[in-house]
């Protein structure tokens, strides 16, 4: 707009000095008889009157090209503006769909791990029938045991020789020693213990499935035993070593949360940072 008024003007402009000299022109060519004094100052106020036209056209040549500059400039400064505005709209979106997919894959990762604790659950039941113990649904209380006769070994006796069995290294026959105390003292002060040391001896074996059942039913039928954090923690080593890391991350956490201050956490704390769990000591 400002350029087309700027080549309007000059058109006028120039128009009026054409106009003028013409009329000069005539002027001089009437009064052809005047003095030369007269035809040299009338010559030099037309030379006056056409720079001051030369000045006038160049004035607005150089406004209009300011105007243009200052068009240039306001026209890139919204570009950037612009740009600004998209890449802000750009990374909002993205981070709306980042936190809607990071939300939808832990909702999966907990979907995952609840279908696999009942699917061990339904192993845990057909294990415990076939071994003729209780149910994990309702928590076992310990009973004190019958007391032998003479001659007879009590439980303590054969809970320590399948203990003693299984640090000899014997890892195989330990374990059907705890299975057969297990199935003749369910209720026993050693039933906790026993059920820890099967799912040792599982662990062992590289069965990390059945280590998982036999510390589950430990964390069910006795949730007092001081067993319990260190079977939590086992389940948790169990499923690393099946390659489910979410089932074994939650575990993890689940120690840190319910026993903060356990020699427990502070081994779960370190798998959780990567660091290779060490040699836990036994008792």
């Amino acid at each position: 707009m400002e350029g087309e008024r700027g080549e309007f003007l000059i058109k006028v402009i120039m128009n009026i000095k054409s106009s003028f000299l013409w009329t000069m022109s005539v002027i001089l060519f009437t009064l052809g008889c005047a003095t030369g004094g007269e035809v040299t100052r009338l010559r030099n106020d037309v030379l006056g009157l056409e720079k001051k036209y030369e000045e006038a056209i160049s004035e607005i040549r150089k406004n209009q090209a300011e105007t243009g500059v200052k068009i240039d400039t306001l026209q890139a400064d919204l570009q950037v503006l612009t740009g600004r505005f998209e890449e802000g709209r750009y990374q909002t979106e993205r981070s709306l769909k980042d936190v809607t997919t990071t939300k939808e894959n832990y909702s999966l990762r907990i979907k995952e791990l609840e279908n696999r604790l009942n699917s061990l659950k339904d192993r845990l039941n057909t294990i415990e029938h076939s071994l003729n113990i209780q149910p994990a649904s309702s928590p076992e209380t310990k009973q004190a045991p019958p007391e032998a006769k003479e001659g007879e070994k009590g439980p303590g006796d054969v809970y320590k020789e399948a203990y003693a069995t299984f640090k000899h290294g014997e890892i195989a026959i330990a374990r059907e020693m705890f299975k057969r105390f297990l199935k003749t003292y369910p209720k026993s002060e050693y039933s906790d213990d026993a059920l820890y040391w099967l799912g040792e001896c599982y662990y062992a074996e590289k069965n990390y499935e059945d280590a998982i059942l036999s510390f589950e039913d430990l964390i069910k039928k006795f949730p007092k035993s001081d067993k319990v954090p260190k079977a939590m923690l086992k389940q948790g080593y169990s499923f690393y070593e099946l390659g489910d890391k979410a089932s074994g991350k939650l575990l993890m956490e689940r120690v840190i949360e319910k026993f903060p201050k356990s020699e427990e956490a502070s081994l779960a704390k370190k798998r959780l940072k990567g660091v290779s769990k060490p040699t836990q000591k036994k008792k």
